[in-house]
Formats: structure tokens, C-alpha cells, sequence
């Protein structure tokens, strides 16, 4: 991860070169501080400048609050731009995981349980953003029949369970720490939360997970 102070760049130059990121807010305090952000439960809405892309790399920074007050451009219109864009060209995608053949298909409910669905964007970069997309909870909630839980699988992407009632939200938690520390890499690891969408009232909540702790300032 690069972040960089100052970039000689203006803010219709620098647009399509931006996607939003979800950070742990816990992982991430003293980065946080000069980052532009906005925070969602225990996580940080950050936005990323690619500068080259190859097959087994990215080159990128993160966008300051002086990158930003440097393309005299707002957080409101970065945070909207940047959605609308991302969302446009690569849009929501929602599978059964058992479709995808995941690697975590050991922790597959039984059989006769709900279906776990894997939750991205169409190209899976920094998919875990693809919750930011104005109306995908709704419809992931259609789709599941009601009340889900939302399992980060790493910043790239989000597990979703129906709650059925047969799960309670410190066992699953318990399996996010699991697979976090034994098959997701520390650059690619979200939160060890577990949160909760209900279509009924529209709220993103954490279901478990420990306290929040207050950003440092500077």
C-alpha cells in the first residue's frame, strides 16, 4: 500500500483512475489520519488511485485529504463520483458460492441449510466495495429471502447467509477469524466483524465484533 502526499494531477484527470476501497478502521488508525475517508460500522471508505497495472501487480496510491483539497473537489462528489463510476463499469455480481467453486467451500453450510452466496464486483478488484453500491443489499436481501449476515471473505469480496436463526453471529465471527488468519493474505484481510443487512428497515449493522476504536487525530 503507497500513499502519497501531493499529486500533480487534476481532479478530471484523476477520476477514472479512481475505485473506492473498504479498510478496518482498527487495522489502519494511523494511515486513517490523512487519508480522505468515510466510515461504515468498523470500516473506512477509501479511494484508490491505480497507476499501472500489470499481471501480477498494481501500482497505486490512496487519496489524502491534501490530494483532495489539491483537486478542489468536496469528499460528498469524490465519494459519488467515484461509486457512480466504479458501479457503471463494473457492475454488482452476486453467485452461489458453491457455483464458483470457491476455496472456502469447506466452510459451506449443510446442504439442507441456507445457501452461502459470494458477494464482488464484476471484476473482483477491491470487490468488498460492491456493498457501497446504492440498492445491492436490497436486492442481495431479495434474493436471499430476508435478514442476511455479510462474512468479509478479504477487501475483495463479502460472503452473504441468510439468518435463518441456526446461526449465531459470534460462531460465524469465530470462522471470519479462522479463515482471516490461515488463508487470507494480511494486505487482502477486511475486518474480523460479522454484519447484518435487513430489507425490512434498510440498516447495515455489525452483528459481532469488538469495539470501535476512535480514530487518533492528528
Amino acid at each position: 500500500m503507497s500513499v502519497s502526499a501531493a499529486i500533480p494531477m487534476d481532479y478530471k484527470t484523476a477520476l477514472p483512475l479512481l475505485t473506492p476501497q473498504l479498510l478496518s478502521v482498527r487495522d489502519h488508525q494511523e494511515l486513517l489520519k490523512s487519508l480522505s475517508h468515510r466510515l461504515l460500522e468498523d470500516m473506512a471508505v477509501v479511494y484508490r488511485m491505480e497507476l499501472c497495472r500489470g499481471k501480477n501487480h498494481t501500482a497505486f496510491l490512496l487519496v489524502t485529504e491534501s490530494m483532495r483539497v489539491s483537486m478542489e473537489v468536496s469528499l460528498e462528489k469524490l465519494h459519488s463520483d467515484v461509486l457512480e463510476q466504479t458501479f457503471r463499469m463494473h457492475p454488482p455480481a452476486l453467485h452461489r458460492l458453491r457455483d464458483l467453486l470457491s476455496p472456502v467451500a469447506f466452510c459451506l453450510p449443510p446442504a439442507e441449510g441456507p445457501e452461502l452466496y459470494a458477494a464482488s464486483t464484476a471484476d473482483g478488484r477491491c470487490g468488498a466495495s460492491v456493498i457501497l453500491c446504492p440498492g445491492f443489499l436490497q436486492r442481495a436481501g431479495e434474493e436471499l429471502g430476508g435478514d442476511y449476515f455479510l462474512l468479509p471473505s478479504s477487501i475483495h469480496e463479502f460472503l452473504l447467509l441468510r439468518d435463518d436463526g441456526d446461526f449465531s453471529p459470534d460462531a460465524l465471527r469465530q470462522m471470519v477469524i479462522s479463515i482471516n488468519h490461515t488463508q487470507v493474505a494480511p494486505q487482502d484481510r477486511l475486518t474480523d466483524s460479522v454484519y447484518r443487512y435487513s430489507p425490512k428497515t434498510g440498516s447495515f449493522t455489525r452483528a459481532a465484533g469488538d469495539p470501535v476504536p476512535p480514530l487518533p487525530r492528528e
